[in-house]
């Protein structure tokens, strides 16, 4: 009897931290296709992949974590990183902002940047490649501003912008060479920000940690 009552309450306890587990939840990662420069050769349709691994490798000149696929066609390899969208988004808005952009300008940068990126994500979400870029190349100086990035990252997880279905295609001048705003919204939130480029646009919370998406509608 006392083994019958030992294997009931065990069953009781597995089922116990089962539930209180709650779901797992995929992480939102996006497959990026490393290049050394703007000009490189893209894979032709005919590349085929020839390995897959995960861990630290060297390309263009620079030791890369993360989960790889390699392809190849007549012009050579090619590697396609899996990573962590907000982590991909971090290398962007670094390369995107100056150091002397305030925390608003930051905040509206990383908003535009994942809303592009979840852009091309969605188009070609039965792709091998979600979008190309270089931005994963470590730059001088892209560590002066880190811990306001992350901040703004932080404080706008899960926000894109929205226009009559989502994602909106976030085409926007993100680079220091330009003034990040126009002076007279140089000291408001990003919302405002938002709005002088989006007037049409609203911002929602995705985080796909949330069973429900928040609306954050600009208000002009």
């Amino acid at each position: 009897m006392n083994k019958i009552y030992q294997l009931f309450f065990s069953i009781i306890i597995i089922l116990s931290i089962f539930l209180c587990a709650g779901p797992v939840i995929a992480e939102d990662t996006i497959k990026v296709l490393m290049l050394e420069k703007p000009n490189s050769p893209l894979p032709s349709k005919q590349a085929e992949t020839v390995d897959k691994l995960a861990g630290k490798v060297f390309v263009n000149g620079q030791f890369h974590t993360g989960s790889f696929e390699i392809i190849q066609d007549e012009k050579g390899l090619y590697f396609i990183n899996n990573l962590p969208l907000e982590n991909y988004l971090k290398k962007a808005v670094s390369s995107e902002v100056c150091s002397d952009w305030g925390i608003e300008e930051i905040k509206a940068q990383a908003v535009i940047s994942r809303t592009y990126i979840r852009y091309y994500k969605t188009i070609n979400a039965d792709k091998k490649i979600h979008l190309s870029s270089t931005i994963l190349q470590s730059r001088p100086g892209e560590h002066n501003i880190a811990t306001l990035i992350g901040y703004a990252l932080k404080e706008t997880k899960g926000e894109i912008l929205r226009h009559d279905r989502p994602p909106a295609k976030a085409l926007y001048n993100t680079t220091c060479k330009e003034q990040a705003s126009p002076p007279e919204l140089k000291d408001e939130n990003y919302i405002k920000i938002l709005a002088y480029y989006f007037p049409n646009a609203e911002i929602q919370n995705t985080d796909n940690t949330n069973l429900q998406a928040v609306k954050i509608v600009i208000v002009y």
